[in-house]
C-alpha cells in the first residue's frame, strides 16, 4: 500500500505533467494557427480546450479532496494545483492572440 507521501508525490507529478502537456499542446495549436492561418486549427483548438479543461478539472477536484484529507501534504499539493490553474489565463491569452491575428 502506498504511503501518504507517495500518494502526494504521485499527485504532484500528475499535476505537473498535466500542466506541461496542456501548455505544450495549447502553444503548438496557437502558434500553428498564427503561422499558417488554417481554420482547421481553430476547431481542433476548441475541441482540445474542452477536453483539456475536463481532464484538468478532474485532477483539480482530486487534488482538493486530497488536500482536505491530508493536511500535512496540503502546501505541496496546493502549489502544484495552482500551477495547474495557471493554464486558464494562458489559454485566455492564446485566445486573445488568435482573435487579434
Amino acid at each position: 500500500m502506498e504511503s501518504e507521501y507517495e500518494k502526494a508525490q504521485s499527485l504532484r507529478k500528475t499535476s505537473l505533467f498535466s500542466f506541461w502537456i496542456s501548455l505544450g499542446i495549447g502553444t503548438a495549436l496557437a502558434l500553428g494557427y498564427v503561422t499558417i492561418k488554417a481554420q482547421m486549427l481553430i476547431l481542433l483548438g476548441f475541441v482540445y480546450v474542452i477536453a483539456a479543461g475536463l481532464f484538468n478539472i478532474v485532477i483539480f477536484i482530486n487534488n482538493i479532496f486530497f488536500m482536505c484529507s491530508h493536511k500535512e501534504q496540503r502546501v505541496a499539493i496546493l502549489l502544484h494545483t495552482l500551477l495547474l490553474l495557471a493554464n486558464i489565463p494562458i489559454a485566455l491569452l492564446y485566445l486573445f492572440i488568435v482573435f487579434k491575428s
